[in-house]
């Protein structure tokens, strides 16, 4: 008896010496991207297990958010500490909302990062944030280190602080008096931590003692990376950390710091954004199965498609003539067509397309909201593109049997599509940019060419 009374003591002592560290993000609910951030904290926490750390993974819940939400974000091993909204007081400030911005409603919630007393150091990141090495160095940093992507602001995508109650009345207090050129929580905290641009650099091998830990230290943008300055050189071996010169990631983690319709987990981003691949190479490891809702959604979208295809294949068949050659017959000016000419654009063709289109939005339409935002990449792109050759087909004849566009050149548009989708790793982001701007220009400029040489052989 005494020795067991013994052993539970020695791990008690044990549990109270050792120090209590976190990693912490926040999520609330009540926006339309309620399921998209979901998916971006469970691909979060994944990435922070898969590479060994021991510490609590803490995920700050509002009051609103529901239980199917959390019984995903405890099946990945998080803690869930359910707090309240703290309301933005640049929403409701007339004078202060012009830096406001809906999708960053409830981002305060961050300050109670300073709350969580029952930790010794805390890292915060957001749910857009991806994992390549451990990172647990990061709390022998001082009492507040954050990251400077520019040379004027730092980000709030990431950040150590100690817990303390002071510091955390006191943030509260000033959100009455503090401005923020965001309207959210990083304009607020750069206006707090003004100090922070002057404070020492963080170095891992030479950490300061706990005594002597500075109130501030800035950290190397190597732990928390901007995926934005790869698309400027095309790499990022310019950010490459010394002691991590044999990897193929130069750094230790990423943050999707965009707007949000070009989030990772949206689907059309994927072939010009090359980083966006990390992110989904992380989610595939949830092993999700989505399939069976994915294909009961695809089931339904294809019935929708045909049906309108073929409303819209008996309207312009009715109509071939005047819907050919009516618009034509409107711009017999030598004017317009030289200048279509000289310009080398195709208005003449762009016209033609604009009335059809009237008739083939309603059909578009239910193929791009029924399709999940956050579907996976190769499945969106290849039902999209199914979906516009089925709609193809059905106005094609109409608008282009007057135009004597080259055979090749359909085989041309065919392979490249195929080239540009599929070999998403031989170009960067501008070369593909530039590569389909490239392609569309000289389509459209011998579609228009072929179009005035149509028109005048009418006349």
């Amino acid at each position: 008896m005494n020795s067991l009374l013994r052993c539970l003591f020695l791990s008690l002592l044990i549990e109270c010496c050792v120090a209590k560290y976190a990693y912490v993000t926040i999520h609330y609910e009540g926006t339309k991207r309620d399921d998209e951030y979901t998916l971006a904290i469970r691909v979060w926490a994944k990435s922070l297990f898969d590479h060994g750390i021991k510490q609590d993974v803490v995920i700050l819940v509002s009051d609103n958010v529901r239980e199917s939400t959390k019984k995903q974000f405890r099946e990945l091993g998080c803690k869930l500490v359910e707090i309240k909204n703290i309301e933005n007081p640049f929403k409701s400030n007339q004078d202060r909302r012009r830096s406001y911005k809906n999708h960053f409603e409830f981002t305060l919630n961050k300050l109670y990062v300073w709350n969580m007393l029952e930790y010794e150091r805390v890292i915060y990141m957001d749910a857009d944030n991806l994992f390549f090495h451990n990172i647990d160095e990061l709390f022998k940093c001082g009492h507040f280190c954050a990251v400077y992507m520019n040379p004027c602001n730092f980000h709030t995508g990431l950040f150590v602080v100690t817990p303390n109650a002071t510091t955390y009345n006191s943030l509260l207090k000033s959100l009455a008096t503090l401005p923020s050129y965001d309207g959210a929580d990083q304009g607020f905290l750069v206006a707090y931590f003004d100090g922070l641009q002057k404070a020492p650099l963080f170095d891992p091998q030479h950490p300061f003692a706990e005594q002597d830990m500075p109130a501030m230290q800035r950290l190397p943008i190597i732990y928390n990376n901007n995926h934005i300055f790869h698309y400027v050189e095309g790499h990022m071996d310019q950010f490459r950390l010394f002691g991590l010169r044999d990897s193929s990631e130069p750094f230790y983690s990423l943050t999707y710091a965009i707007a949000p319709i070009l989030k990772p987990w949206y689907w059309w981003g994927y072939p010009v954004l090359d980083m966006h691949w990390y992110w989904d190479q992380q989610r595939s490891s949830l092993h999700d199965s989505w399939a069976a809702s994915f294909l009961l959604r695809l089931a339904s979208i294809l019935a929708a498609v045909y049906a309108n295809s073929l409303f819209v294949k008996q309207l312009l068949y009715r109509r071939k003539k005047a819907l050919s050659c009516g618009l034509l017959a409107r711009f017999q000016s030598r004017w317009f067509l030289g200048y279509a000419l000289s310009c080398g654009v195709a208005l003449l063709p762009l016209l033609l397309a604009f009335k059809t289109m009237l008739y083939v939005v309603p059909t578009l339409m239910p193929a791009h909201l029924a399709l999940p935002l956050s579907v996976v990449y190769l499945f969106a792109w290849q039902w999209v593109a199914a979906a516009y050759l089925k709609l193809l087909r059905a106005f094609s004849p109409a608008l282009l049997r007057s135009l004597n566009v080259p055979r090749y050149w359909y085989w041309c548009a065919f392979w490249c599509v195929v080239l540009y989708f599929g070999l998403t790793f031989y170009m960067d982001c501008f070369c593909k940019i530039f590569a389909a701007f490239t392609f569309v220009y000289y389509l459209l400029k011998v579609t228009a060419i072929e179009g005035i040489k149509a028109f005048e052989e009418r006349k």
